[in-house]
């Protein structure tokens, strides 16, 4: 097959502290033409994001004890090193204040990780769902979208 005709896998760095998650989300992304790369802290996502030139990233917001702001630093760190890097900060633990601070920081999207309800906070809708494939499709597609610039 000549080299032209080979589709590009769109970088994405996923940053989240349990492992079982990241490697769920690399099994499901990398089947939908992305290259998924794995962090588990702010300096890894940053090296990942210049090694691989990502500009695409899904940060979970709780790092777990000690590291409540660490994917808001992420956040802010990849925003100013590249202000067209598209963010979306997601948790298992949903929190409207949380969702407008991270949306407020420059998130793209903030999403609840969770297989019976999830909601879906952009910059301008909140859209809740109850079923998980749609969960995904639309998740799915919200970062092919943030992928393309809207």
């Amino acid at each position: 097959m000549p080299l032209d005709s080979l589709e590009l896998k769109k970088p994405l760095v996923i940053m989240d502290d349990d492992f079982d998650v990241c490697e769920r989300l690399k099994s499901m992304l990398s089947g939908h033409g992305f290259d998924v790369f794995v962090a588990r802290n702010k300096q890894s996502v940053l090296q990942l994001a210049d090694d691989h030139q990502a500009d695409l990233f899904l940060l979970d917001i709780n790092m777990g004890p000690g590291h409540e702001s660490e994917s808001l630093e992420v956040l802010e760190a990849l925003k100013q090193k590249n202000s067209a890097n598209k963010v979306v900060l997601f948790s298992a633990f949903i929190s409207h204040d949380r969702a407008k601070r991270a949306l407020a920081a420059g998130a793209e999207a903030y999403i609840e990780k969770s297989g019976v309800r999830t909601t879906l906070y952009r910059k301008r809708s909140l859209i809740s769902l109850s079923n998980h494939s749609l969960h995904f499709t639309r998740n799915l597609s919200l970062l092919r979208n943030l992928e393309r610039g809207f």
